[in-house]
């Protein structure tokens, strides 16, 4: 601002001395004074490199062709300002009683080139040469208590500044950015020059569309560095920006009411000449912000949002900011509340099949890795925070939770989501996950979920509702590497499970391994049961759990295996026992082992193993006592009828569906039968 002030005041001095005839002088005499005059005011050098004319038609004034300004030492060889030409056009008449009336100012063509060093210095901070007499006569460069307008500028008014034509950049060195302007035209106008002023422009950001308007209370005090009445309105690619308030530039400071309407985000980062991040639904792809803005430069710079109203998309936030800009990184503090935070997007998990509905068991394309792209964590290094979060409600991919008070940190990269009171599904959730992005990545969470109702939270996990009950889980977890399928393969920690007095809709276990008979599942069936725990370790990607133990009044399970979760895998074994003595002993075991892909496992009796094992028979005497056993449930339970001539084995393999010529033991087709109904049984209880 300094440099275009000072700028106003040699453009006076030039409207005067065209109408005292001093242009009757050479040119060459003439851009040496200005020249002289300009850099007694900004300590830069101003070159004139083409003509100096009067103007008498359409008004009295004075055309200069071919203006340089030179850039800081620091900054580029380029100039900071060069033009093709200048118009200056004054009101003589006003000029004869003394006052300086401006009808014109037209620069034309200009290329603008602004920018700001590592250590936050710009290029248009001007400064007298040192022992050089300022222009307001203190030896400085207006930097003093007159301020701008007692450095050598004289009480003027404007009718129009014009800007036609021209292109600016504005380059970053701090933040390593840049951003370009063309086919820029600005108007500027200052009516009178202790009233209000205004500033209309119109340019191409990148090529995209930019509009900015700015409305100045009192102009005088404003060029003196003063906080004066401010209005704003900056549309930028069909995104707009409007402040109302008071600002001042000695030193730097704002406050007033904000309003900001980002429709158009992608477009924003595209006239900013950046890319535009792939924002998650509910995280700002469409944005909005209303409240009260203060910033102050005092310790490098800090802005306070006060009684915000901030909206993404579809969520809505409230609540008080400050973003403090000292220090090695930005620092932003405050409290949001909000009445139902949707994260559903941000949480998802993979994407539905073409066509809609999840993926088929056999479906090879029902199971992918885990994505091995690298994640990038620089954006954990942008700044440092410590936020608080007051949800009625929090809405994710697969859980739902009542009510949540949360606490965010971000330090030096690592980022910590504190469960500070959450209630969920009847219960409580307390912990903490962290992400760490300090030489490298690695996340963690310690996590623990009390009397949560399962039917609900499974319902909205897995589209699961026949489990009914409370339970308590508890897990730590730690995995590092710098992509999901590396975190994966190192996971490690520790976790456990505890279900209480509940209920498994649509099946009837007993009933199924007492009878033989895959039929009692469906409406009206259920297996009720008292307890169901389980704790696990997890070691290089692997969950391995050993103690699985289901209770119920007539069935008891026991259960260990494996997880793979880095490799997707599954090989677990489950011993059901139903009808079992009161010491234990005795009942009706149909052990099952579950192995191969999480998308499609396979399920099935591993009846002659754990037969011989607890008979302790060979193989052979194992299948005498399944054939003896196959006899009674024929001529007992079965009721197969056997034709006239048909012996007992004979009828079985007929019921079985074994065809004549197929060599099949007995014993084989009934475990294959049994493995059969135990798999749909148990694809059944799944719900798949």
């Amino acid at each position: 601002m300094r440099w275009i002030l000072r700028a106003v005041g040699v453009i006076v001095i030039l409207a005067m001395l065209a109408v005292a005839g001093l242009l009757l002088i050479p040119d060459q005499r003439i851009a040496a004074y200005v020249g002289q005059k300009f850099q007694e005011a900004t300590g830069r050098e101003l070159k004139i490199t083409g003509e100096i004319g009067p103007m008498v038609w359409p008004m009295l004034g004075v055309r200069l062709e071919g203006i340089e300004i030179a850039n800081a030492g620091w900054a580029a060889d380029a100039p900071m300002l060069k033009a093709e030409g200048l118009l200056v056009g004054v009101n003589p008449v006003a000029l004869l009683s003394g006052e300086v009336k401006i009808r014109k100012i037209e620069l034309l063509r200009p290329r603008i080139r602004l920018e700001r060093a590592a250590n936050g210095q710009g290029n248009w901070e001007f400064a007298a040469p040192a022992g050089a007499g300022g222009a307001n006569g203190n030896g400085g460069a207006g930097n003093g208590s007159g301020g701008e307008a007692g450095s050598g500028v004289p009480p003027f008014s404007l009718e129009r500044a014009i800007i036609r034509e021209g292109a600016l950049a504005w380059i970053d060195h701090r933040a390593g950015s840049r951003m370009d302007l063309a086919g820029m035209d600005a108007t500027l106008r200052i009516p009178d020059f202790t009233g209000p002023a205004s500033i209309d422009m119109k340019a191409l950001a990148e090529g995209q569309p930019l509009e900015a308007k700015l409305e100045i209370g009192r102009f005088d005090r404003f060029i003196e560095g003063g906080s004066v009445p401010l209005a704003a309105d900056l549309s930028v690619a069909g995104n707009r920006l409007l402040f109302d308030g008071e600002a001042g530039f000695a030193p730097l400071l704002a406050e007033g009411a904000v309003d900001g309407d980002l429709a158009r985000l992608p477009a924003l980062f595209a006239a900013l000449g950046m890319a535009a991040p792939d924002i998650p639904e509910g995280l700002g792809r469409k944005a909005a912000l209303k409240g009260r803005v203060a910033y102050s430069g005092e310790g490098g710079g800090r802005v306070v949002l006060k009684g915000a109203e901030i909206t993404l998309d579809q969520n809505k936030l409230s609540g008080d900011l400050e973003l403090a800009l000292g220090g090695k990184r930005p620092r932003l503090t405050g409290s949001l509340a909000s009445p139902l935070l949707d994260l559903s997007a941000l949480t998802g998990g993979g994407e539905e099949k073409a066509g809609g509905g999840a993926a088929e068991p056999g479906d090879s394309t029902a199971q992918e890795p885990w994505p091995s792209d690298p994640i990038d964590v620089s954006p954990l290094s942008l700044l440092d925070a410590d936020l608080s979060l007051d949800l009625g409600g929090l809405k994710l991919a697969g859980a739902n939770i009542d009510r949540a008070r949360l606490g965010f940190t971000l330090d030096r990269a690592r980022a910590v989501l504190a469960f500070r009171e959450v209630s969920a599904y009847g219960g409580s959730v307390a912990g903490q996950f962290v992400v760490n992005g300090r030489g490298g990545l690695s996340v963690g969470g310690d996590l623990a979920v009390a009397d949560a109702a399962l039917q609900p939270l499974l319902r909205d996990m897995a589209d699961y509702e026949r489990l009914i009950g409370t339970g308590d889980f508890s897990i730590k977890f730690l995995g590092v590497g710098n992509s999901m399928a590396a975190i994966m393969r190192s996971l490690k920690g520790e976790g456990a499970l505890s279900l209480a007095d509940g209920e498994i809709l649509g099946l009837d276990l007993v009933g199924m391994l007492r009878h033989f008979d895959t039929s009692y599942r469906g409406e009206g069936k259920k297996t009720i049961y008292d307890a169901i725990t389980a704790s696990f370790v997890i070691r290089d990607g692997v969950l391995q759990n050993d103690d699985l133990l289901f209770k119920a009044p007539l069935a008891t399970a026991k259960g260990k295996g494996r997880v793979d979760i880095g490799a997707k895998t599954i090989d677990y074994r489950v011993e059901p026992v139903a009808l079992a003595k009161a010491d234990g002993t005795g009942g009706i075991a149909v052990p099952i082992i579950i192995k191969g892909p999480w998308a499609d496992p396979s399920f099935r009796p591993d009846l002659a193993a754990i037969a011989a094992e607890r008979a302790g028979v060979d193989k052979e005497e194992l299948k005498d006592r399944v054939d003896e056993a196959v006899r009674d449930a024929v001529t007992q339970k079965l009721g197969i009828d056997r034709t006239e001539g048909e012996g007992v084995e004979d009828a079985v393999r007929r019921e079985l569906g074994v065809a004549p010529e197929e060599e099949i033991s007995t014993e084989d087709a009934v475990k294959r039968k049994l493995e059969e109904e135990a798999k749909k049984g148990i694809l059944d209880l799944l719900g798949r």
